[in-house]
């Protein structure tokens, strides 16, 4: 799509006046902004969603047999994401891009997990993840990570379990980066197209997550991946700032690229997003 735009751009370009450079990295700048806000939407309906739920599970949390406590547990909480649950299913979990739901103890060991229960039983997730010792200490967080058993690194977001005589453990929720940013490209696409009167009239809008030195793109994006700044020019550029909005030209196309590092995440994670922007090309 962006090739055969490109191609069009540079037919027309010469006819045209010359490009507006505050005007794209503005609506760049603009547009990293919103997606940053479907990011927090994302994690806030899934927070409140197991705060809602959260209680249920300290009965389970409070058994002292292992396996009747793994058991009474999944019981409690594996229906949540269950197409076929009737009532006991919670919309927002069934359609988050979590890759599991999970319980850990008052130690940060992990309980069961409502996909693959057994796997990954007593890890210490408190050790990898701030947001769950934040959970245990009564708030809610979100934090970056690598997931045990070569699941990865996610963003996975921490609710504590309260009980009556505190906080008995903590309920987690993983974002796997690949979702997130297929999800947020496909949103902010289609919420631009809807607005702007369709595909012609709609701006071009490519996101990519970073963590550390890996990106997640929401697409295949060949033409824009030489673009995306490296972690130290990254590092320079965002600064004590947080964010950084720069023009960049693709195949003669003018582009607007904002990065933004999330500034919502438990620990000093080097995490965030790379919003590409272009208007669409004159015809």
């Amino acid at each position: 799509m962006i090739r055969i735009e490109a191609l069009l751009w540079a037919t027309f370009a010469g006819g045209c006046s010359s490009v507006d450079e505050a005007k794209v990295t503005g609506d760049a700048a603009a547009e990293a902004e919103r997606v940053e806000g479907v990011v927090r939407e994302d994690f806030d309906r899934v927070r409140t969603a197991l705060e809602k739920h959260a209680a249920s599970l300290a009965q389970g949390l409070g058994k002292t047999e292992p396996d009747a406590k793994r058991a009474t547990i999944y019981r409690a909480f594996a229906p949540w994401r269950q197409t076929t649950a009737g009532g006991r299913a919670v919309f927002d979990l069934q359609t988050a891009p979590v890759l599991f739901l999970g319980v850990v103890d008052a130690e940060g060991k992990l309980v069961v997990r409502d996909r693959q229960p057994e796997k990954s039983y007593r890890e210490d997730l408190r050790a990898r993840f701030p947001s769950v010792g934040k959970a245990l200490r009564g708030d809610a967080a979100l934090s970056h990570g690598t997931l045990p058993g070569g699941e990865g690194e996610v963003i996975l977001l921490a609710v504590p379990v309260p009980g009556e005589s505190g906080v008995v453990g903590a309920i987690v929720a993983p974002f796997g980066y690949g979702a997130l940013a297929r999800r947020l490209e496909r949103q902010r696409t289609l919420e631009a197209n809807r607005t702007k009167g369709g595909v012609v009239k709609a701006p071009t809008i490519r996101v990519a997550l970073f963590a550390g030195r890996s990106y997640v793109s929401g697409s295949i994006q060949p033409e824009l991946d030489p673009t995306r700044p490296t972690p130290r020019q990254r590092t320079k550029k965002l600064g004590t700032k947080g964010s950084y909005v720069e023009y960049v030209p693709v195949q003669s196309r003018p582009f607007g690229l904002a990065v933004r590092k999330f500034g919502f995440l438990e620990g000093n994670a080097d995490v965030g997003i790379v919003v590409w922007r272009s208007d669409p090309v004159p015809l």
